[in-house]
């Protein structure tokens, strides 16, 4: 079942975000919803060391794809039917949407300050070697 966005969501990501980006509310409604809700939240402080770090593939994903806790990876969770480059990328960083890129259009991006584990800036060569293991039918989980 489709994500239904509620009159007052569609207003708030008509008032907040471009036309450019209000406009892909219909194939996107979570995900451009997300991004309007935290448009105008401050960017961490500089140096902010994340607790978690949650990475999304997916418009309506039940759980991250890449999951990082005290700097550590923590979970790898692929869906067989996520395309090796996805429309959609979303970054969430201590329960606060922190990056969204839609269609390769980077929608919100609030990383500024943010001291990221140094394996996260590999995380889309990671992305396409685990599609390419799923895709061979090699794994569905990869723990640490």
């Amino acid at each position: 079942m489709a994500y239904k966005l509620s009159q007052a969501r569609i207003d708030l990501i008509n008032e907040k975000l471009p036309p450019r980006f209000a406009a892909l509310k219909d194939r996107y409604p979570s995900t451009v919803f997300n991004a309007a809700h935290h448009w105008d939240k401050p960017k961490f402080p500089q140096g902010y060391v994340p607790t978690e770090i949650s990475i999304y593939y997916q418009e309506m994903a039940i759980r991250p794809a890449i999951y990082w806790e005290k700097g550590r990876l923590e979970d790898v969770w692929i869906d067989e039917d996520v395309p090796v480059d996805p429309d959609v990328m979303v970054v969430k960083v201590d329960c606060i949407w922190t990056y969204i890129r839609i269609q390769q259009q980077v929608i919100l991006d609030r990383t500024e300050g943010i001291q990221f584990p140094p394996e996260l800036n590999q995380h889309e060569l990671m992305l396409r070697f685990l599609m390419r293991q799923i895709s061979a039918g090699k794994f569905r989980n990869v723990y640490e």
